[in-house]
């Protein structure tokens, strides 16, 4: 759930035109929930870090394709 929740926010600031550090908070963010969860839980292993690295570039790559996409289809052509 957290997952559909990073990409939609993602792809919303993406869309809108916001900056890069958008993004970066959701990440952020997320990562500490995430990392809080497997911490608590004492089961922060490798593949509690690597779910992070794969949240947080997720998060650019939507944010990126969103505002490619905002702007292919706002330019006249």
């Amino acid at each position: 759930m957290i997952w559909l929740a990073v990409l939609l926010l993602s792809g919303i600031f993406g869309w809108y035109g916001a900056g890069w550090y958008a993004p970066a908070m959701i990440g952020v963010l997320v990562g500490l929930v995430i990392a809080v969860d497997g911490i608590a839980a004492n089961e922060f292993t490798s593949a509690t870090f690597s779910r992070l690295a794969i949240v947080i570039a997720s998060s650019f790559f939507v944010w990126g394709a969103s505002r490619a996409l905002r702007r292919y289809l706002t330019t006249a052509g």
